[in-house]
């Protein structure tokens, strides 16, 4: 179940970014799709349900489109705001698709806290930061869809100088020289032991697992 959830994950993550870069060079993106999936999503945000859909568009389409860009979970809400329904398969796989995400949600939210509770036992002070900031600002869970957990790390202890100001340690470059190298051993450390691989050769300030 690791091995899948983890090959799923980096499929996503890979599909994701062919998605946006077709997206981006497509000559033939439907704009009348698009203009409906903001409405979809406009119903999930507001509770109020969107007009039914044109007849020239095909749901299957707009669920495609959906999940080429990332927002099947919060789509899938404006969907049961509808008056109208769904053909059974299109509203099958689309639920699932939002119930997918709303589990690597949960999934996400508790490895993220066990990761940050044993790099603070080590001393490491973190801090989760990008989408994950984000997501208490959705009315729903499922409606951001989480790809990574990303986290901030350092050392969290100061010194106090003679002139009553904070040194951070590690908080100029000459300090973090000696300070990060050490620091990034424990994370990886810590990465390793709860089953993680490296995905690709560390840079100095960035690591992905």
């Amino acid at each position: 179940m690791m091995k899948e959830t983890v090959t799923r994950r980096k499929r996503e993550k890979l599909e994701r970014m062919n998605n946006r870069e077709q997206m981006g060079h497509s000559e033939s993106f439907n704009i009348e799709e698009a203009v409906y999936l903001f409405r979809l999503i406009q119903s999930a945000l507001m509770k109020v349900p969107a007009e039914d859909k044109p007849a020239s568009l095909s749901w299957d389409a707009l669920y495609q489109l959906s999940t080429r860009g990332a927002v099947a979970g919060i789509s899938y809400y404006g969907i049961e705001q509808l008056k109208m329904k769904l053909p059974k398969d299109v509203d099958d796989k689309w639920r699932r698709e939002r119930d997918w995400i709303i589990y690597k949600q949960i999934c996400f939210e508790a490895e993220r806290e066990e990761i940050i509770r044993t790099l603070m036992e080590k001393g490491i002070s973190c801090l989760p930061f990008k989408g994950v900031r984000l997501l208490n600002d959705y009315p729903e869970a499922g409606m951001r869809d989480m790809v990574d957990n990303d986290i901030l790390y350092g050392t969290a202890p100061c010194t106090s100088k003679e002139d009553r100001t904070i040194q951070v340690q590690g908080g100029n470059w000459k300090a973090q020289r000696k300070v990060f190298p050490r620091e990034k051993e424990i994370v990886r450390a810590v990465m390793c032991e709860r089953g993680y691989l490296e995905e690709k050769p560390a840079c100095d300030y960035h690591e992905e697992y």
